[in-house]
């Protein structure tokens, strides 16, 4: 949530997810010294205990701080861009799993490969190869009832 970068004009650094990896990263460490402590007891005894404590202790403030940080300054100021979401959907090439039970793995190969190859969706190369109407690529490739 700060600009960083002195080759990419308007750049801004995603401090908040880096920071995030990092308390993940840390957290682990912590885990691992907590399971270690707690197998060192002898004799249902384990001296850790004040140690444990302060581990576990350590891991909700940092748990909590972190994620407070990244809902303030990270999650509730994304926006969706519903226009570029839409677009990325009806443009996948994964969509093309759907044509498979409708008219074949081969056909629907070459349409994904087709599309891939000359940069267009899959209904452009399914109308082109004449695989599939317009009409019957839209009743067919329905990513609301592939979900």
């Amino acid at each position: 949530n700060e600009p960083g970068s002195s080759i990419m004009p308007g750049k801004v650094n995603p401090t908040q997810c880096e920071s995030m990896a990092q308390v993940c990263i840390y957290l682990f460490g912590i885990h691992n010294s907590l399971s270690f402590a707690c197998s060192q007891g002898n004799l249902q005894l384990n001296t850790n205990k004040t140690l444990l404590a302060f581990l576990i202790i350590k891991k909700i403030n940092l748990i909590s701080d972190s994620l407070n940080s990244f809902n303030g300054k990270c999650l509730v100021n994304i926006k969706v861009n519903k226009k570029r979401v839409i677009e990325n959907l009806n443009n996948s090439l994964m969509l093309v799993t759907v044509l498979n039970p409708s008219i074949g793995y081969k056909k629907s190969s070459e349409i994904a490969n087709k599309a891939f190859k000359e940069d267009k969706s899959l209904k452009q190369a399914a109308i082109e190869l004449n695989y599939l109407t317009s009409e019957e690529f839209d009743k067919i490739v329905d990513p609301k009832k592939m979900i």
